[in-house]
């Protein structure tokens, strides 16, 4: 059985106003919330519209030395094959910059 504890008046009309600040609160954060998603509505409608040309398809080449991916752009890519005469070249061989850079100071130590 639950035990109701009798409020005074004055305990009664504090628990009131706290009641009401917490309803006004909840009511701000509401619309507070309501106006964000308005305007982030408002921003991918934007980001739609705009064209977004060269940056279609993503290929990632792997590093034979760390075996980190590093994604590129197509033309990158394609770049790249050119560089290296072909794909399967450029995924055996193929060596990110960092390692790169370490590879030289190691030489020229």
């Amino acid at each position: 059985m639950a035990i109701i504890k009798q409020l005074s008046p004055d305990e009664y009309s504090d628990y009131r106003k706290k009641a009401l600040q917490e309803k006004e609160e909840e009511e701000k954060r509401r619309k507070m919330f309501k106006q964000t998603e308005g305007i982030n509505m408002a921003k991918t409608k934007k980001k739609k519209s705009k064209s977004k040309k060269g940056f279609g398809k993503t290929r990632y080449c792997k590093c034979k030395i760390c075996g980190e991916e590093k994604f590129t752009r197509e033309d990158v890519y394609q770049a790249r094959i050119k560089k290296f005469g072909s794909e399967e070249k450029l995924k055996k061989e193929y060596v990110c910059r960092e390692c790169r850079r370490k590879l030289k100071e190691n030489k020229t130590k």
